[in-house]
């Protein structure tokens, strides 16, 4: 049929929910585990029923959606959302780092069966999920081996399509981005053979080094058993040893690039992407063991080449 008007609504961003008797009967008895307060969801689509069959027959056409995210995130489990409703999933409280099917990431089975179920009782769900990583002034975050994962897997459970959260830092989520991209068009695209090619055309002299760099950073995130969202776990993603591996294949992209153009260029914004991550862990080190000194000469290198990518 022909798609009518949406209505975009839905509570504000956060906490502060009515604890009035009343709402709370409308309320399904569920608890959300990870926002920590009773589900929230069901006096929600409560709501969304009553605005929706008050608009009468003549309009009909009329979808409304929302984003389930924050403690109304879990399904509801008292009313029977209307079909026109339609809702963005925007698990936010979850892993950001790792695919459903990671063994180390126990949290994305729960996200898996999140999409599931809505799924089964919503014509149209969209992923408006997280592929940057949140409070992150860009430190490299190559998280390809989570959207191969999860992109066919969210095709298969119906998802109708994707407003996912990114950041225009380029030189912290390449080829993240790209690969993203192309699985949004084609979830049976050949990743692999997408890697080799991104790496050829984009790198160019430094393909070899570059594309052994994106598989060693992309490796890390998804054989870490960290999860969180934030910049705090970097030192945990990338211990020493990898970031020496890291920088040797940089310096290698370097050398094969000098003087050479827009390579050249795009190999030293990597670079610079990886530099600002040495200098926060060299910060977080140095503040640790109370050497205020060296941690704000971290913070200003981190400052410095923060500035340098923004330009």
């Amino acid at each position: 049929g022909k798609s009518g008007p949406i209505i975009g609504m839905g509570p504000n961003d956060g906490a502060g929910f009515c604890e009035c008797e009343q709402c709370k009967a409308l309320d399904g008895g569920d608890f959300d585990p990870f926002s920590n307060e009773p589900a929230s969801t069901d006096r929600y689509i409560w709501f969304f029923n009553q605005v929706l069959e008050k608009l009468g027959p003549e309009h009909k056409d009329v979808k409304l959606a929302f984003y389930i995210y924050h403690s109304y995130m879990r399904p509801p489990v008292k009313w029977k959302p209307d079909p026109r409703i339609t809702g963005a999933l925007a698990p936010i409280a979850l892993d950001r780092v790792h695919g459903f099917s990671n063994p180390v990431a126990p949290e994305k089975s729960y996200a898996k069966w999140l999409y599931q179920e809505w799924g089964k009782i919503m014509p149209e769900l969209y992923d408006r999920g997280y592929w940057s990583n949140l409070a992150d002034p860009g430190f490299p975050f190559i998280i390809v081996h989570r959207l191969r994962d999860e992109i066919p897997v969210c095709h298969e459970l119906g998802v109708k399509g994707w407003r996912v959260e990114t950041f225009p830092n380029y030189a912290s989520t390449l080829p993240s981005n790209y690969i993203a991209a192309k699985l949004m068009w084609n979830h049976k695209a050949d990743v692999d053979a997408l890697l080799a090619d991104f790496a050829e055309k984009f790198f160019g002299p430094a393909s070899v080094p570059m594309a052994k760099y994106v598989t060693l950073m992309d490796t890390a995130l998804k054989d870490s058993p960290c999860c969180t969202g934030s910049a705090w776990d970097m030192p945990h993603h990338y211990p020493l040893p990898l970031r020496k591996q890291a920088r040797t294949l940089l310096d290698d992209a370097a050398k094969l690039t000098a003087g050479k153009g827009v390579y050249e260029q795009r190999v030293k914004v990597i670079a610079d992407s990886f530099e600002m991550l040495e200098a926060f862990i060299g910060m977080l080190d140095a503040r640790v063991k109370c050497d205020f000194v060296t941690a704000q000469k971290e913070l200003d290198r981190l400052d410095a080449v923060a500035n340098r990518l923004m330009e």
